[in-house]
């Protein structure tokens, strides 16, 4: 089965999230001259997979029941998200909120607060019809992969500036898609 491009740089926008606090966590350890945590990207992984499906298959069950106002809503609801990334990054300190994941709860925790943008970018997917296969296994890997990258290269790199920008350029993609699907549906 084919997945869109548009599918995938969505799947893209919240696979940043997860590279970027790895990264940053990785950094904080590399810092503290402490261990890296190994298993944040596993509980990254599930957890937001988890929530991503969740919100996929809960969309896909609502989209019987609005069935003339789904498309509208789905697509204001990824631009909200889009803006909530943006926002998120630009107001978010690294020096003052970044957790020392030295424990499994605190991974938990940790993974659980960065995944409720995938619960509501899956319910706007589930919404506009998209089958769920592809995009919770993309989800998966990509967040596997790049939360091992973004581990290690905080931990040999070091806590940069630029990291922040690939938050909000995530979150300024998923806004543009919104925007531009949602014009195109009434135009």
């Amino acid at each position: 089965m084919f997945v869109p491009f548009i599918l995938i740089l969505i799947i893209l926008a919240i696979v940043t999230e997860s590279f970027t606090t790895s990264w940053y966590s990785g950094s904080l350890h590399a810092r503290l001259g402490e261990r890296q945590p190994s298993m944040l990207p596993v509980y990254l992984a599930v957890s937001k997979t988890i929530l991503f499906a969740f919100g996929l298959f809960a969309g896909r069950f609502s989209e019987g029941i609005m069935p003339w106002t789904y498309a509208s809503m789905a697509y204001a609801l990824l631009f909200i998200i889009g803006l909530k990334m943006i926002t998120q990054s630009m107001k978010f300190n690294p020096e003052e909120r970044i957790v020392l994941a030295d424990n499994s709860r605190t991974m938990i925790l940790m993974s659980l607060a960065g995944s409720f943008n995938s619960v509501f970018v899956g319910f706007s997917l589930g919404l506009i019809g998209v089958e769920p296969l592809y995009p919770v296994l993309l989800v998966l890997l990509g967040v596997l992969a790049a939360s091992f990258a973004g581990l290690f290269l905080g931990g040999k790199i070091g806590l940069r500036p630029f990291i922040r920008f690939l938050s909000i350029g995530a979150g300024a993609v998923v806004a543009f898609i919104a925007l531009r699907f949602f014009i195109l549906y009434y135009i």
